[in-house]
């Protein structure tokens, strides 16, 4: 929040002084109706301290004499001088902060009510969409597999990326629709592309622990490979390392089935959770996937691409598959060559794109 406004000093000018804990959820539009009030020149600043309105006193440069009340915006009162803040102005401010907290609560809980009903309708109206993006071999840039991200097609075209409703989805219980048909979608279009003369490549699709604690979750799987007419091995469920861990207990044991059934398992978002490799071997993981927080910078800082090449031994060690995820750029792809690293994936190859434009990407 900026004080620089033509304000007085905080300390030695006139007018009211209002400090905003950082701690409280005041937004920033208290402030500026602080700041455009003709009755009191207030000026908003951080300060540590207990809870309350409290008013303290500056000084006038000239006499070094108190002029002005500093009012302090908290939760409580860590000190017996500071709680003579006129019931009024006390009131007032209060008022404006509840009344702030209120609308932005209130806009809050819109959007997610409006999300989770739109979630609804577009599962009704098969207004979910797919688009993919390729993984590819370092060395010879050729396409071995493709990834499955859902979108959402509101009813004007505009399309909402996942980031923006799956978590509410595992919330509301939406996900598991919405996963059955990501999968069953997913693998229709790999089945299409196979019978076109793709018939090496591979679908990867991202689960939620959320569906892989239902009990059909592996029929759900059978059913989907055997309608598009794939095989099980064609198939790579990814999930990430964090959700992985936390839910062990409740998807080990299916993990393991599809496993049993070629179905493909890449850990997610690798070295950004918890790195324990003992879960690796146990649930027969096949792939990694190192996380972009590492592929970002490794062209500049050595200790990034220290870990990543740690993690290249590992997985050519334990003989794991490996996806580079985020490579933007030629160093990236350079550094990711030179060090044996097999696949790639990022916007330096491709974005993700629907089906028919990911295909000149494919023949």
């Amino acid at each position: 929040m900026n004080a620089s406004k033509h304000h007085p000093s905080p300390i030695t000018g006139t007018g009211k002084v209002v400090s905003l804990r950082t701690d409280t959820a005041v937004p920033v539009r208290m402030a500026e109706k602080l700041l455009d009030s003709e009755t009191c020149s207030v000026i908003p600043f951080v300060t540590p301290g207990e809870a309350g309105i409290d008013r303290a006193q500056s000084t006038t440069p000239e006499t070094d004499r108190p002029s002005a009340d500093v009012l302090s915006l908290g939760h409580g009162s860590g000190n017996n001088s500071l709680h003579k803040a006129s019931e009024a102005a006390t009131t007032g401010l209060l008022d404006v902060a509840q009344s702030a907290n209120d609308q932005a609560a209130s806009v809050w809980s819109h959007d997610r009510a409006w999300m989770a009903a739109e979630l609804e309708r577009a599962v009704e109206q098969d207004r979910l969409v797919l688009h993919y993006q390729p993984q590819y071999a370092i060395d010879t840039q050729r396409v071995v597999a493709v990834e499955a991200l859902v979108r959402l097609e509101t009813e004007s075209g505009e399309l909402i990326g996942p980031n923006d409703f799956i978590e509410l989805a595992e919330q509301t219980g939406q996900i598991l629709q919405i996963g059955r048909w990501v999968i069953e979608a997913a693998c229709q279009q790999l089945g299409r592309w196979q019978q076109a003369g793709l018939g090496m490549l591979r679908m990867a699709v991202n689960v939620s622990p959320c569906q892989l604690m239902e009990n059909d979750f592996c029929a759900v799987v059978d059913a989907a490979v055997a309608s598009a007419g794939i095989r099980h091995s064609d198939l790579e469920l990814e999930i990430t390392e964090c959700q992985l861990v936390e839910n062990l207990p409740y998807v080990e044991r299916t993990l393991r089935v599809l496993s049993a059934k070629g179905v493909r398992v890449a850990l997610d978002d690798f070295g950004t959770g918890y790195s324990s490799l003992a879960y690796l071997l146990p649930l027969s993981i096949s792939t990694v996937k190192v996380d972009r927080v590492f592929i970002t910078p490794i062209s500049e800082d050595a200790r990034a691409g220290h870990i990543v090449k740690l993690i290249i031994a590992m997985a050519q060690e334990l003989g794991l598959g490996l996806t580079a995820e985020g490579v933007e750029t030629e160093a990236q792809h350079r550094f990711l060559l030179e060090s044996g690293c097999p696949l790639g994936q990022g916007y330096g190859f491709a974005r993700p794109q629907s089906a028919e434009a990911i295909e000149r990407f494919l023949f």
